[in-house]
């Protein structure tokens, strides 16, 4: 299972949907649920545990990282056999100070889009790592898969789309987490501009880029402007 606390409702993680579109075999038996900070944490922890899910994944981030550790708590309390796996900004730097980490079995730190999945199936598999926090590898752009698919027609008609063209940032300004990814990089322009056109037929008309450095390659800004023209 895969799960947020969103900052509101309007919200619907991009992050989330990288996770599902990359699962791999697991996909058809992983289910993506989203919540917001408002909810009470003892209602949706009923809510995650009445689907009986060996697995849960958490996205953390500086908005629900409070309300998180509320909810953990309930958690693990009334369901510690559940293996619990964060990830996400608010935990991939300074992990070991970081109060929440005795709340879970694993933390991935850096992008999960694959890490994820090999995870679970190490623990399905009863292989389970030994280490509690997982330095996730460098995946090549080419091999993490696209997650617009998985924006349902609810999502289309009452939230808003988030879409990223590249990551990271190769700037290191003291007061940005993001320096202290050193890595910045692009995903393949036509695929993605294929991914937007499909958006937009299915009614998408307005897209919240989250990407660090919008314009670091200037041709690729302009070919994704002209998308929006044309």
């Amino acid at each position: 299972m895969l799960t947020t606390l969103n900052a509101r409702y309007s919200h619907a993680s991009l992050g989330l949907r990288y996770l599902l579109a990359n699962m791999g075999d697991l996909t058809s038996t992983t289910r993506l649920l989203e919540y917001s900070i408002n909810s009470r944490s003892i209602d949706v922890a009923e809510s995650l545990l009445s689907y009986d899910a060996k697995i849960i994944g958490f996205s953390l981030y500086i908005w629900n990282i409070t309300e998180t550790i509320r909810l953990l708590s309930i958690i693990k309390t009334v369901s510690p056999e559940t293996v619990v796996v964060v990830g996400g900004p608010e935990i991939s730097h300074e992990v070991e100070n970081n109060k929440i980490s005795s709340l879970v079995d694993y933390i991935i730190c850096g992008n999960a889009d694959v890490a994820f999945a090999n995870l679970c199936q190490l623990i399905i598999a009863k292989n389970s790592p030994q280490e509690k926090i997982i330095q996730a590898p460098f995946v090549h752009p080419k091999d993490i898969q696209f997650p617009y698919q998985y924006y349902n027609d609810e999502d289309i008609a009452n939230r808003l789309i988030y879409v990223e063209a590249s990551r990271g940032c190769p700037y290191q300004c003291e007061f940005c987490l993001s320096s202290l990814d050193k890595t910045s990089w692009s995903f393949d322009i036509d695929l993605f501009l294929q991914e937007l056109q499909r958006l937009f037929q299915r009614g998408v008309r307005q897209f919240k880029f989250v990407d660090r450095t919008f314009n670091l390659k200037i041709k690729t800004s302009l070919r994704i402007l002209e998308f929006f023209l044309d």
